[in-house]
């Protein structure tokens, strides 16, 4: 009997504990969601631990005890959002090996392979603010909210995923390298990370033009869409590191041809 008394309480204990920590997660998870449409109504200015506290109804101590400082809250939303789109990434390269599986160019079908995955990389950048809007739009707002938004302190949990996005999308420069489909520079301010940042910032530049030159697009789609612009800028870096204008023709229509499939874009969550 005092066995069976015993279990009862251990299992007892193990379940409420068990229960505390779900309560926990999901007060965690509202408290992000709160703070994210704080932010996305108000900007970071406008996030408060108070604001953050009247919309999850708790008292603001409450919210100290799961963050204990708006540049943790902060870091904390960052980290979230680099995951999705890591995560988004590494969907979109499943597809794109897929796609370009049963590419054909003869001895150039690795150059040309190595430059569509490149132009791929650039239709996704575009289009996680269609696919991932929010964790897109959070990232750009901290790259664009002047002043430091979050503490150097508090960056430990967000440069390693920071580090490995930039890893892995050097990947692809350095394996257009590796291919042939482009020169190695010498200048060592020219290396696959000089390019891969000078790219992302094109890139990344072209987005913020497209969301203020609206009216310039709707009158000539195909010159001015944002999508226009990022292929172009990627085909342009490709171009002034050697690549072949042919064989960049070839990989731009390798990646039309993923589209068509439906094998370019990861499906919008």
């Amino acid at each position: 009997m005092l066995d069976l008394n015993l279990n009862c309480v251990q299992n007892s204990s193990v379940a409420n504990t068990g229960k505390r920590a779900q309560n926990r997660i999901d007060r965690s998870l509202a408290i992000n969601e709160a703070a994210l449409q704080i932010l996305a109504d108000e900007g970071i200015g406008g996030l408060t631990m108070h604001k953050v506290a009247n919309r999850v109804e708790c008292a603001v101590g409450t919210i100290y005890t799961y963050f204990p400082s708006k540049s943790v809250l902060l870091a904390s939303l960052q980290v979230s959002a680099i995951e999705v789109l890591t995560t988004s990434f590494k969907e979109a390269k499943a597809l794109w090996s897929e796609a370009l599986s049963d590419l054909d160019c003869g001895e150039a079908t690795q150059r040309v392979e190595s430059m569509a995955r490149m132009i791929a990389m650039a239709r996704l950048f575009v289009a996680w603010p269609e696919i991932h809007p929010r964790d897109f739009d959070l990232l750009q707002m901290f790259l664009t909210t002047p002043g430091h938004s979050i503490d150097p302190d508090d960056l430990d949990p967000i440069l390693p995923q920071v580090l490995t996005m930039i890893f892995d999308v050097s990947q692809f420069v350095e394996d257009t390298v590796q291919s042939g489909a482009i020169h190695r520079s010498e200048d060592p301010a020219d290396d696959t990370l000089a390019r891969t940042l000078r790219w992302a910032a094109g890139l990344d530049g072209s987005i913020l033009i497209g969301g203020v030159s609206a009216p310039v697009e709707s009158v000539n789609p195909e010159a001015f869409g944002v999508t226009q612009m990022v292929v172009q800028t990627t085909t342009e870096f490709l171009g002034s590191w050697g690549a072949d204008s042919g064989e960049i023709a070839m990989a731009l229509e390798a990646v039309k041809t993923a589209e068509d499939r439906k094998e370019l874009l990861p499906v919008p969550s």
